[in-house]
């Protein structure tokens, strides 16, 4: 079995470059062409996003995260019914990537629970399961992997942890690693969301770094 790290996603990736060009556009030599026509051949075709929705939280309270702003009684008046409509909001978008429906892999971040997630395929109209591990993050994010089950093959999912040097206390989000295969071909991906708190802890570790020219 062939191992596909970053040109298999750059090969996944081509399905939404199709897409987006003219059908009767020409084609310049030494392009991607070649790789786009093998990888169709294996059956490696996939269409890929990533989308950073923004603080999809429930309106129920986490007791163990920072979730007071997103409840009802909270400084955003977060009720079902603002939730409801986000959450069409972002089907609307990942649907109209997947020409009607959901794209076949979906990387996610700013996500609360599992909860919501299954809310979010439900809203976009179903297929899709999901690779979500609940992270340490003080405001309850996490990041997530959304896939149709008869394109991509989970073999393997974990929970990667983030910590500092210069502060080991602070507490972000995981990074989420999955191991999977396309038509018996090998795909690694990591969903990631680095939040500017990792600025911060780097600044206090190396002050002169972050000082501006005279």
């Amino acid at each position: 079995m062939t191992t596909y790290f970053l040109s298999a996603i750059i090969s996944l990736g081509l399905l939404l470059v199709q897409t987006c060009a003219p059908k009767d556009a020409t084609v310049a030599p030494n392009t991607h062409r070649t790789d786009q026509a093998q990888a169709t051949e294996k059956g490696l075709m996939a269409t890929v996003a990533f989308y950073n929705i923004e603080n999809l939280y429930d309106t129920l309270d986490d007791t163990n995260t920072k979730d007071d702003d997103f409840l009802p009684n909270g400084k955003l008046e977060w009720d079902k019914a603002r939730y409801e409509k986000k959450l069409a909001n972002i089907a609307k978008v990942l649907t109209g990537i997947g020409n009607g429906k959901m794209p076949d892999i979906v990387g996610l971040c700013e996500v609360e629970n599992k909860s919501v997630l299954q809310d979010l395929i439900r809203q976009a109209g179903g297929g899709m399961d999901i690779v979500h591990f609940d992270s340490p993050d003080e405001r309850g994010v996490d990041v997530a992997l959304l896939y149709r089950p008869d394109v991509l093959k989970v073999i393997q999912s974990e929970n990667l942890k983030v910590t500092f040097a210069a502060d080991p206390s602070d507490r972000t989000r995981d990074v989420l690693y999955v191991r999977g295969s396309i038509n018996g071909e090998e795909l690694h991906l990591f969903v990631n969301h680095w939040y500017y708190r990792a600025a911060k802890v780097s600044k206090k570790a190396n002050p002169n770094a972050w000082q501006r020219p005279a």
